[in-house]
Protein backbone atom coordinates (compact mmCIF):
# COMPACT_ATOMS: atom_id res chain seq x y z
CA UNK A 1 0.00 0.00 0.00
CA UNK A 2 1.19 3.28 -0.89
CA UNK A 3 1.13 6.70 0.99
CA UNK A 4 -0.52 10.38 0.14
CA UNK A 5 0.18 13.68 -1.85
CA UNK A 6 2.06 15.88 -0.03
CA UNK A 7 3.15 19.56 -0.43
CA UNK A 8 6.67 19.08 0.08
CA UNK A 9 6.66 16.24 -2.61
CA UNK A 10 4.48 17.58 -5.25
CA UNK A 11 5.94 20.88 -5.10
CA UNK A 12 9.64 19.33 -5.80
CA UNK A 13 7.75 17.52 -8.27
CA UNK A 14 6.97 20.29 -10.05
CA UNK A 15 10.34 21.69 -9.94
CA UNK A 16 11.36 19.03 -12.30
CA UNK A 17 9.08 20.30 -15.16
CA UNK A 18 10.39 23.73 -15.59
CA UNK A 19 8.52 24.81 -18.66
CA UNK A 20 4.98 23.61 -17.03
CA UNK A 21 3.00 25.75 -14.63
CA UNK A 22 1.22 24.61 -11.53
CA UNK A 23 -1.06 25.73 -9.33
CA UNK A 24 -1.74 25.66 -4.87
CA UNK A 25 -5.27 23.36 -4.77
CA UNK A 26 -6.34 25.57 -2.92
CA UNK A 27 -5.64 25.94 0.86
CA UNK A 28 -4.27 21.72 0.73
CA UNK A 29 -0.92 23.70 0.02
CA UNK A 30 -0.46 20.87 -2.82
CA UNK A 31 1.04 21.82 -6.27
CA UNK A 32 -0.35 20.56 -8.85
CA UNK A 33 -0.47 20.62 -12.96
CA UNK A 34 -3.04 22.96 -14.75
CA UNK A 35 -4.44 19.99 -16.36
CA UNK A 36 -4.98 16.93 -15.24
CA UNK A 37 -5.65 13.47 -16.71
CA UNK A 38 -9.56 12.68 -16.86
CA UNK A 39 -10.47 8.99 -16.05
CA UNK A 40 -13.78 9.13 -17.40
CA UNK A 41 -13.74 6.55 -20.19
CA UNK A 42 -9.85 4.90 -19.37
CA UNK A 43 -10.01 0.89 -18.29
CA UNK A 44 -7.31 -1.29 -16.80
CA UNK A 45 -8.32 -3.87 -19.62
CA UNK A 46 -6.93 -1.54 -22.44
CA UNK A 47 -3.13 -0.77 -22.65
CA UNK A 48 -3.06 2.23 -24.39
CA UNK A 49 -4.97 3.95 -21.78
CA UNK A 50 -2.13 2.58 -19.13
CA UNK A 51 0.55 3.87 -21.51
CA UNK A 52 -0.81 7.08 -21.76
CA UNK A 53 -1.07 7.78 -17.84
CA UNK A 54 1.83 6.33 -17.31
CA UNK A 55 3.61 9.04 -20.02
CA UNK A 56 1.14 11.73 -18.39
CA UNK A 57 2.58 11.29 -15.04
CA UNK A 58 6.45 10.65 -16.21
CA UNK A 59 5.55 14.05 -18.14
CA UNK A 60 4.67 16.91 -15.60
CA UNK A 61 0.86 15.96 -14.97
CA UNK A 62 0.39 14.98 -11.09
CA UNK A 63 -3.59 15.38 -10.72
CA UNK A 64 -6.06 12.53 -11.76
CA UNK A 65 -9.47 12.14 -11.60
CA UNK A 66 -11.58 9.17 -11.46
CA UNK A 67 -14.92 8.28 -9.72
CA UNK A 68 -16.23 4.95 -8.58
CA UNK A 69 -18.42 4.72 -11.61
CA UNK A 70 -15.95 5.10 -14.51
CA UNK A 71 -15.75 2.43 -16.27
CA UNK A 72 -17.54 0.11 -13.51
CA UNK A 73 -14.73 0.69 -11.51
CA UNK A 74 -12.23 -0.07 -14.29
CA UNK A 75 -10.61 3.54 -14.24
CA UNK A 76 -9.81 3.40 -10.33
CA UNK A 77 -7.95 -0.17 -11.31
CA UNK A 78 -5.69 1.22 -14.14
CA UNK A 79 -4.22 4.08 -11.86
CA UNK A 80 -4.03 1.10 -9.36
CA UNK A 81 -1.84 -0.68 -11.23
CA UNK A 82 0.03 2.14 -12.79
CA UNK A 83 1.06 3.85 -10.05
CA UNK A 84 1.94 0.42 -8.78
CA UNK A 85 4.21 -0.33 -12.10
CA UNK A 86 5.76 2.89 -12.03
CA UNK A 87 6.62 2.95 -8.16
CA UNK A 88 8.34 -0.59 -8.98
CA UNK A 89 10.07 1.14 -11.89
CA UNK A 90 11.15 3.86 -9.18
CA UNK A 91 9.68 6.37 -11.86
CA UNK A 92 6.94 8.05 -9.38
CA UNK A 93 6.45 8.21 -5.67
CA UNK A 94 3.12 8.08 -4.46
CA UNK A 95 3.15 11.65 -2.63
CA UNK A 96 4.37 13.77 -5.51
CA UNK A 97 0.79 12.58 -7.78
CA UNK A 98 -2.83 14.21 -5.95
CA UNK A 99 -5.41 11.53 -6.51
CA UNK A 100 -8.73 12.66 -7.24
CA UNK A 101 -11.94 10.30 -7.33
CA UNK A 102 -15.73 10.69 -6.75
CA UNK A 103 -18.60 8.78 -5.30
CA UNK A 104 -22.50 8.73 -5.09
CA UNK A 105 -23.58 7.01 -8.49
CA UNK A 106 -25.04 3.35 -8.16
CA UNK A 107 -24.48 1.79 -11.25
CA UNK A 108 -22.84 -1.63 -13.41
CA UNK A 109 -21.65 -3.40 -9.96
CA UNK A 110 -22.66 -1.13 -7.42
CA UNK A 111 -25.98 -1.15 -8.97
CA UNK A 112 -26.39 -5.25 -8.70
CA UNK A 113 -25.22 -4.44 -4.56
CA UNK A 114 -27.86 -2.59 -4.14
CA UNK A 115 -30.51 -5.04 -6.15
CA UNK A 116 -29.05 -7.56 -3.64
CA UNK A 117 -29.18 -5.45 -0.24
CA UNK A 118 -32.92 -4.75 -1.53
CA UNK A 119 -33.58 -8.42 -1.54
CA UNK A 120 -32.18 -9.06 2.11
CA UNK A 121 -34.01 -6.04 3.54
CA UNK A 122 -30.71 -4.16 4.37
CA UNK A 123 -31.07 -1.22 1.52
CA UNK A 124 -28.53 1.21 1.73
CA UNK A 125 -30.27 4.49 3.60
CA UNK A 126 -31.63 7.66 1.61
CA UNK A 127 -31.35 6.02 -1.50
CA UNK A 128 -32.20 7.69 -4.75
CA UNK A 129 -34.15 5.48 -7.05
CA UNK A 130 -34.05 7.86 -10.26
CA UNK A 131 -34.15 5.59 -13.04
CA UNK A 132 -33.66 2.14 -14.35
CA UNK A 133 -30.18 1.04 -13.71
CA UNK A 134 -29.27 4.18 -12.23
CA UNK A 135 -28.97 5.09 -8.59
CA UNK A 136 -28.10 7.64 -6.39
CA UNK A 137 -26.79 7.87 -2.64
CA UNK A 138 -24.60 10.09 -0.24
CA UNK A 139 -25.54 8.59 2.79
CA UNK A 140 -23.04 8.07 5.49
CA UNK A 141 -22.87 3.98 5.37
CA UNK A 142 -22.46 4.19 1.46
CA UNK A 143 -19.96 6.96 1.38
CA UNK A 144 -17.87 4.14 4.03
CA UNK A 145 -18.75 1.32 1.76
CA UNK A 146 -17.96 2.85 -1.17
CA UNK A 147 -14.48 4.68 -0.05
CA UNK A 148 -13.03 1.14 1.16
CA UNK A 149 -14.06 -0.12 -2.62
CA UNK A 150 -12.42 2.41 -4.05
CA UNK A 151 -9.20 2.32 -1.95
CA UNK A 152 -8.91 -1.41 -3.06
CA UNK A 153 -9.05 -0.60 -6.58
CA UNK A 154 -6.62 1.90 -6.03
CA UNK A 155 -4.52 -0.20 -3.72
CA UNK A 156 -3.65 2.89 -1.69
CA UNK A 157 -4.42 3.30 1.62
CA UNK A 158 -5.68 7.49 1.14
CA UNK A 159 -7.28 9.19 -1.51
CA UNK A 160 -6.36 12.87 -1.38
CA UNK A 161 -9.86 14.42 -2.24
CA UNK A 162 -13.04 12.89 -2.32
CA UNK A 163 -15.93 14.44 -3.62
CA UNK A 164 -19.65 13.70 -3.55
CA UNK A 165 -20.48 12.72 -7.36
CA UNK A 166 -23.39 15.08 -8.46
CA UNK A 167 -25.57 15.05 -5.40
CA UNK A 168 -27.96 16.93 -7.49
CA UNK A 169 -29.47 13.94 -8.18
CA UNK A 170 -31.60 13.60 -5.43
CA UNK A 171 -33.00 17.52 -6.51
CA UNK A 172 -33.65 15.89 -9.97
CA UNK A 173 -36.02 13.22 -8.15
CA UNK A 174 -37.70 15.33 -5.70
CA UNK A 175 -38.24 17.40 -9.08
CA UNK A 176 -39.81 14.50 -10.89
CA UNK A 177 -41.96 13.28 -7.32
CA UNK A 178 -43.58 16.86 -7.46
CA UNK A 179 -42.21 17.99 -4.40
CA UNK A 180 -42.14 21.38 -2.64
CA UNK A 181 -38.76 23.04 -3.43
CA UNK A 182 -37.76 24.47 -0.45
CA UNK A 183 -38.98 21.22 1.01
CA UNK A 184 -36.31 19.78 -1.41
CA UNK A 185 -33.92 21.90 -1.07
CA UNK A 186 -34.01 21.73 2.82
CA UNK A 187 -33.75 18.11 2.56
CA UNK A 188 -31.12 18.40 0.12
CA UNK A 189 -28.76 20.64 2.10
CA UNK A 190 -29.46 18.12 5.70
CA UNK A 191 -27.95 15.17 3.09
CA UNK A 192 -25.10 17.04 1.92
CA UNK A 193 -24.30 17.87 5.61
CA UNK A 194 -24.91 14.36 7.26
CA UNK A 195 -22.11 13.27 4.12
CA UNK A 196 -19.61 16.23 5.36
CA UNK A 197 -19.75 15.00 8.51
CA UNK A 198 -19.09 11.46 7.56
CA UNK A 199 -16.02 12.93 5.22
CA UNK A 200 -14.42 14.63 8.06
CA UNK A 201 -14.58 11.38 9.77
CA UNK A 202 -12.67 9.62 7.64
CA UNK A 203 -10.31 12.27 7.08
CA UNK A 204 -9.40 11.86 10.63
CA UNK A 205 -9.03 7.93 10.02
CA UNK A 206 -6.47 9.43 7.70
CA UNK A 207 -8.78 7.58 4.36
CA UNK A 208 -9.00 10.64 2.69
CA UNK A 209 -7.39 13.83 3.06
CA UNK A 210 -9.42 16.17 1.70
CA UNK A 211 -13.15 16.08 0.51
CA UNK A 212 -15.95 18.54 -1.55
CA UNK A 213 -18.42 17.97 -3.94
CA UNK A 214 -18.58 18.17 -7.89
CA UNK A 215 -21.37 18.99 -9.20
CA UNK A 216 -23.14 20.25 -12.58
CA UNK A 217 -25.44 22.50 -11.05
CA UNK A 218 -22.86 24.83 -9.33
CA UNK A 219 -23.03 27.23 -12.33
CA UNK A 220 -27.03 27.28 -13.33
CA UNK A 221 -29.01 30.33 -12.44
CA UNK A 222 -30.80 29.87 -9.19
CA UNK A 223 -33.85 29.86 -9.79
CA UNK A 224 -33.35 26.21 -11.17
CA UNK A 225 -34.75 23.33 -8.85
CA UNK A 226 -31.37 21.45 -9.02
CA UNK A 227 -29.39 24.60 -8.49
CA UNK A 228 -26.31 23.61 -5.94
CA UNK A 229 -25.42 26.44 -4.21
CA UNK A 230 -21.85 26.83 -3.79
CA UNK A 231 -22.14 29.22 -0.76
CA UNK A 232 -24.66 27.25 1.01
CA UNK A 233 -22.02 24.14 1.32
CA UNK A 234 -19.17 26.46 1.96
CA UNK A 235 -21.55 27.21 5.01
CA UNK A 236 -22.25 23.71 5.91
CA UNK A 237 -18.67 22.76 6.84
CA UNK A 238 -17.77 25.88 8.17
CA UNK A 239 -20.81 25.02 10.62
CA UNK A 240 -19.65 21.78 10.93
CA UNK A 241 -15.86 22.43 11.75
CA UNK A 242 -13.32 25.71 11.47
CA UNK A 243 -10.56 23.55 10.48
CA UNK A 244 -12.86 21.63 7.68
CA UNK A 245 -11.13 20.12 5.11
CA UNK A 246 -14.16 20.78 1.89
CA UNK A 247 -11.20 22.44 -0.06
CA UNK A 248 -12.04 21.39 -3.33
CA UNK A 249 -15.06 21.40 -5.96
CA UNK A 250 -15.67 20.67 -9.14
CA UNK A 251 -17.45 21.56 -12.38
CA UNK A 252 -17.68 22.16 -15.97
CA UNK A 253 -17.00 25.01 -17.36
CA UNK A 254 -15.78 25.51 -21.34
CA UNK A 255 -16.46 28.32 -24.56
CA UNK A 256 -20.33 27.11 -24.80
CA UNK A 257 -21.30 26.72 -20.74
CA UNK A 258 -19.20 29.94 -19.05
CA UNK A 259 -21.87 29.89 -15.95
CA UNK A 260 -18.64 29.25 -13.58
CA UNK A 261 -17.73 32.54 -14.46
CA UNK A 262 -20.23 34.64 -15.72
CA UNK A 263 -23.57 33.30 -13.20
CA UNK A 264 -24.01 35.96 -10.61
CA UNK A 265 -26.34 32.88 -8.39
CA UNK A 266 -24.57 33.60 -5.46
CA UNK A 267 -25.02 36.34 -3.10
CA UNK A 268 -23.46 40.24 -3.71
CA UNK A 269 -23.83 38.44 -7.38
CA UNK A 270 -20.81 36.28 -7.12
CA UNK A 271 -19.91 33.79 -9.92
CA UNK A 272 -19.21 30.20 -8.43
CA UNK A 273 -15.49 31.12 -9.66
CA UNK A 274 -15.29 34.21 -8.10
CA UNK A 275 -16.63 32.98 -4.62
CA UNK A 276 -14.50 29.88 -4.39
CA UNK A 277 -11.36 32.16 -5.71
CA UNK A 278 -12.25 34.41 -2.67
CA UNK A 279 -12.61 31.70 -0.56
CA UNK A 280 -9.38 30.13 -1.05
CA UNK A 281 -11.51 27.27 -2.68
CA UNK A 282 -9.69 24.67 -5.75
CA UNK A 283 -11.74 24.36 -8.70
CA UNK A 284 -11.50 21.30 -10.82
CA UNK A 285 -13.24 22.36 -14.41
CA UNK A 286 -14.68 19.28 -16.28
CA UNK A 287 -15.88 18.68 -19.83
CA UNK A 288 -13.31 21.79 -21.18
CA UNK A 289 -13.71 20.27 -24.78
CA UNK A 290 -17.05 18.63 -24.44
CA UNK A 291 -20.40 21.17 -24.48
CA UNK A 292 -23.70 20.80 -24.03
CA UNK A 293 -25.37 23.32 -26.03
CA UNK A 294 -29.17 23.45 -26.60
CA UNK A 295 -30.40 19.67 -26.67
CA UNK A 296 -26.45 18.05 -28.38
CA UNK A 297 -23.11 17.49 -26.96
CA UNK A 298 -20.68 19.85 -28.88
CA UNK A 299 -17.39 18.71 -29.28
CA UNK A 300 -14.60 21.79 -29.38
CA UNK A 301 -12.01 20.25 -31.52
CA UNK A 302 -11.07 21.19 -34.95
CA UNK A 303 -11.34 18.74 -37.47
CA UNK A 304 -9.43 17.94 -40.40
CA UNK A 305 -10.89 16.95 -43.60
CA UNK A 306 -8.98 15.93 -46.63
CA UNK A 307 -11.08 15.12 -48.70
CA UNK A 308 -14.59 17.17 -49.80
CA UNK A 309 -17.71 15.79 -49.37
CA UNK A 310 -19.46 15.16 -52.79
CA UNK A 311 -23.52 14.93 -52.25
CA UNK A 312 -24.18 13.68 -55.96
CA UNK A 313 -22.03 10.61 -55.26
CA UNK A 314 -23.74 9.85 -51.44
CA UNK A 315 -26.91 10.32 -54.05
CA UNK A 316 -25.85 7.78 -55.92
CA UNK A 317 -24.90 5.35 -53.29
CA UNK A 318 -28.15 5.27 -51.55
CA UNK A 319 -29.98 4.55 -55.08
CA UNK A 320 -27.39 1.23 -55.18
CA UNK A 321 -28.30 0.21 -51.70
CA UNK A 322 -31.63 0.83 -52.37
CA UNK A 323 -31.98 -1.06 -55.21
CA UNK A 324 -29.75 -3.59 -53.42
CA UNK A 325 -32.00 -4.32 -50.60
CA UNK A 326 -35.20 -4.32 -52.94
CA UNK A 327 -33.60 -6.92 -54.44
CA UNK A 328 -32.49 -8.83 -51.60
CA UNK A 329 -36.46 -8.77 -50.63
CA UNK A 330 -37.14 -9.94 -53.89
CA UNK A 331 -34.73 -12.42 -54.89
CA UNK A 332 -32.49 -13.75 -51.86
CA UNK A 333 -34.71 -13.95 -48.94
CA UNK A 334 -37.47 -16.38 -50.72
CA UNK A 335 -35.01 -18.57 -51.70
CA UNK A 336 -33.55 -19.12 -47.74
CA UNK A 337 -33.29 -22.03 -45.95
CA UNK A 338 -35.32 -20.39 -43.04
CA UNK A 339 -38.29 -20.01 -41.38
CA UNK A 340 -40.91 -16.88 -41.82
CA UNK A 341 -40.03 -15.49 -38.15
CA UNK A 342 -36.54 -15.20 -39.73
CA UNK A 343 -36.93 -13.78 -43.12
CA UNK A 344 -38.83 -11.02 -41.48
CA UNK A 345 -35.44 -10.19 -39.20
CA UNK A 346 -33.64 -10.72 -42.30
CA UNK A 347 -36.23 -8.13 -43.82
CA UNK A 348 -35.58 -5.68 -41.10
CA UNK A 349 -32.05 -5.44 -40.82
CA UNK A 350 -31.39 -5.38 -44.41
CA UNK A 351 -32.98 -2.02 -44.94
CA UNK A 352 -30.71 0.18 -42.70
CA UNK A 353 -29.70 1.68 -46.10
CA UNK A 354 -33.09 2.54 -47.01
CA UNK A 355 -33.61 4.18 -43.65
CA UNK A 356 -30.50 6.06 -44.42
CA UNK A 357 -31.35 7.57 -47.91
CA UNK A 358 -34.52 9.04 -45.99
CA UNK A 359 -32.96 10.02 -43.28
CA UNK A 360 -29.72 11.17 -43.18
CA UNK A 361 -29.70 14.79 -42.49
CA UNK A 362 -31.19 14.07 -39.36
CA UNK A 363 -27.69 12.06 -38.46
CA UNK A 364 -25.35 13.14 -35.85
CA UNK A 365 -24.03 15.17 -34.79
CA UNK A 366 -20.61 14.06 -35.83
CA UNK A 367 -19.34 12.61 -32.45
CA UNK A 368 -22.51 10.91 -31.65
CA UNK A 369 -22.44 9.15 -35.02
CA UNK A 370 -18.70 7.93 -35.02
CA UNK A 371 -18.67 6.53 -31.05
CA UNK A 372 -22.63 5.30 -31.05
CA UNK A 373 -25.03 5.39 -34.17
CA UNK A 374 -22.53 4.23 -37.05
CA UNK A 375 -21.03 1.57 -34.71
CA UNK A 376 -24.54 0.28 -34.01
CA UNK A 377 -25.23 0.23 -37.66
CA UNK A 378 -21.86 -1.27 -38.11
CA UNK A 379 -22.57 -3.94 -35.65
CA UNK A 380 -26.43 -4.75 -36.64
CA UNK A 381 -25.42 -5.64 -40.23
CA UNK A 382 -22.25 -7.72 -39.34
CA UNK A 383 -24.78 -9.86 -36.49
CA UNK A 384 -27.15 -10.24 -40.03
CA UNK A 385 -24.44 -11.24 -42.42
CA UNK A 386 -23.31 -13.30 -39.96
CA UNK A 387 -26.78 -15.20 -39.38
CA UNK A 388 -27.24 -15.48 -43.23
CA UNK A 389 -23.51 -17.49 -43.58
CA UNK A 390 -25.04 -19.45 -40.53
CA UNK A 391 -27.42 -20.81 -42.73
CA UNK A 392 -27.45 -24.06 -45.12
CA UNK A 393 -27.56 -24.43 -48.70
CA UNK A 394 -26.80 -20.82 -49.41
CA UNK A 395 -26.77 -20.43 -53.00
CA UNK A 396 -23.67 -18.48 -54.86
CA UNK A 397 -26.07 -15.59 -55.41
CA UNK A 398 -26.60 -15.23 -52.01
CA UNK A 399 -23.05 -15.14 -50.80
CA UNK A 400 -21.97 -12.46 -53.52
CA UNK A 401 -24.97 -10.45 -52.82
CA UNK A 402 -23.99 -10.97 -48.96
CA UNK A 403 -20.41 -9.34 -50.03
CA UNK A 404 -21.59 -6.47 -52.40
CA UNK A 405 -23.83 -5.54 -49.87
CA UNK A 406 -21.30 -5.03 -46.92
CA UNK A 407 -18.85 -3.39 -48.98
CA UNK A 408 -21.70 -1.14 -50.30
CA UNK A 409 -22.76 -0.60 -46.69
CA UNK A 410 -19.30 0.40 -45.83
CA UNK A 411 -18.87 2.75 -48.54
CA UNK A 412 -21.49 4.26 -47.31
CA UNK A 413 -21.24 5.28 -44.15
CA UNK A 414 -17.82 6.72 -44.90
CA UNK A 415 -19.52 8.74 -47.13
CA UNK A 416 -21.96 9.90 -44.34
CA UNK A 417 -19.29 10.51 -42.14
CA UNK A 418 -17.35 12.84 -44.39
CA UNK A 419 -20.73 14.94 -44.14
CA UNK A 420 -21.04 14.81 -40.96
CA UNK A 421 -17.20 15.50 -40.40
CA UNK A 422 -17.52 18.24 -42.76
CA UNK A 423 -20.84 20.16 -41.62
CA UNK A 424 -19.72 20.00 -37.79
CA UNK A 425 -15.86 21.77 -39.09
CA UNK A 426 -17.71 23.89 -40.63
CA UNK A 427 -19.96 24.98 -37.19
CA UNK A 428 -16.67 24.91 -34.98
CA UNK A 429 -14.80 27.41 -37.04
CA UNK A 430 -17.29 29.59 -37.31
CA UNK A 431 -17.60 29.38 -32.87
CA UNK A 432 -13.33 29.22 -33.42
CA UNK A 433 -12.94 32.73 -35.78
CA UNK A 434 -15.44 34.52 -33.70
CA UNK A 435 -13.34 34.20 -30.18
CA UNK A 436 -10.47 35.42 -31.60
CA UNK A 437 -12.02 37.92 -33.14
CA UNK A 438 -13.23 39.24 -29.83
CA UNK A 439 -10.41 38.21 -28.09
CA UNK A 440 -7.00 38.71 -29.93
CA UNK A 441 -4.61 37.47 -27.20
CA UNK A 442 -5.79 34.33 -28.71
CA UNK A 443 -5.34 34.69 -32.07
CA UNK A 444 -2.29 32.56 -32.04
CA UNK A 445 -4.29 29.57 -31.23
CA UNK A 446 -4.28 27.03 -34.23
CA UNK A 447 -7.24 24.94 -33.22
CA UNK A 448 -10.54 25.04 -31.49
CA UNK A 449 -9.03 22.56 -28.78
CA UNK A 450 -5.99 24.94 -28.34
CA UNK A 451 -7.76 27.63 -27.65
CA UNK A 452 -10.69 26.03 -25.04
CA UNK A 453 -7.89 24.72 -22.91
CA UNK A 454 -5.69 28.15 -23.36
CA UNK A 455 -8.74 29.76 -22.15
CA UNK A 456 -9.40 27.85 -19.06
CA UNK A 457 -5.56 27.57 -18.41
CA UNK A 458 -5.30 31.51 -18.12
CA UNK A 459 -8.38 32.03 -16.33
CA UNK A 460 -8.65 33.17 -12.70
CA UNK A 461 -9.91 31.19 -10.21
CA UNK A 462 -9.43 27.89 -12.15
CA UNK A 463 -6.76 25.40 -10.55
CA UNK A 464 -6.83 22.55 -12.60
CA UNK A 465 -8.39 21.37 -16.01
CA UNK A 466 -9.29 18.18 -16.67
CA UNK A 467 -8.94 16.48 -19.61
CA UNK A 468 -9.56 13.60 -21.58
CA UNK A 469 -6.43 11.90 -22.45
CA UNK A 470 -6.65 8.31 -24.34
CA UNK A 471 -3.69 8.54 -26.13
CA UNK A 472 -0.22 9.05 -25.96
CA UNK A 473 -0.77 11.81 -28.43
CA UNK A 474 -3.35 12.88 -26.35
CA UNK A 475 -1.16 13.72 -23.74
CA UNK A 476 1.41 14.94 -26.22
CA UNK A 477 -1.24 17.83 -27.08
CA UNK A 478 -1.82 19.11 -24.08
CA UNK A 479 1.40 19.28 -22.76
CA UNK A 480 2.42 21.07 -25.87
CA UNK A 481 -0.65 23.58 -24.37
CA UNK A 482 0.98 23.88 -20.91
CA UNK A 483 4.44 24.72 -22.02
CA UNK A 484 3.55 28.02 -23.85
CA UNK A 485 3.71 31.02 -21.82
CA UNK A 486 0.62 32.63 -19.94
CA UNK A 487 -1.57 34.66 -21.55
CA UNK A 488 -3.47 37.81 -19.45
CA UNK A 489 -6.90 36.88 -20.59
CA UNK A 490 -9.29 39.86 -20.82
CA UNK A 491 -11.34 40.39 -17.18
CA UNK A 492 -14.52 40.25 -19.64
CA UNK A 493 -13.41 37.33 -21.85
CA UNK A 494 -16.14 35.00 -20.64
CA UNK A 495 -18.73 37.67 -20.31
CA UNK A 496 -17.72 38.69 -24.47
CA UNK A 497 -17.44 34.57 -25.38
CA UNK A 498 -21.42 33.96 -23.31
CA UNK A 499 -22.59 36.48 -25.69
CA UNK A 500 -21.18 34.41 -28.59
Amino acid sequence: MLKSATPEATKLYSKKYETLNYEHLGQTNLSVSQAGFGGYRVHISVDEHRQALEYALTHGINLIDTSSNYANGGSEELIGAAFKNLSEEKKLKRDEIVIVSKVGYLQGQNFQLSQQLKQQGKPFPDLVEYGSGLEHCIHPDFLADQLTRSLNRLQMKTIDVYLLHNPEYYLLWAHKQGMDLEEARTEYYRRIEQAFMQLEIEVQNGRIQFYGISSNTFPIPSKHYDFTSLEKVWDIAESISKNHKFRVVQMPMNLFETGAATEPNLSDNQSPLKFAEIKKIAVLVNRPLNAFSGNHMKRLVTLETSVEFDQDALQEKFSQIVNMESDFVSNILPVLNADEDTQKKFSGYFSSGSYLSTNWQKLGPYWQWIESQALFLTDQISHAVQQVNDLPDKSKETIKWLDDYVELFNTLLGYLTLYLGEKISKENKIHFDKIKDINKVLNKCESLQELALSALLNSDGVTTTLVGMRRKEYVQDVLNILKQSKINLPKDFWINTNKQ
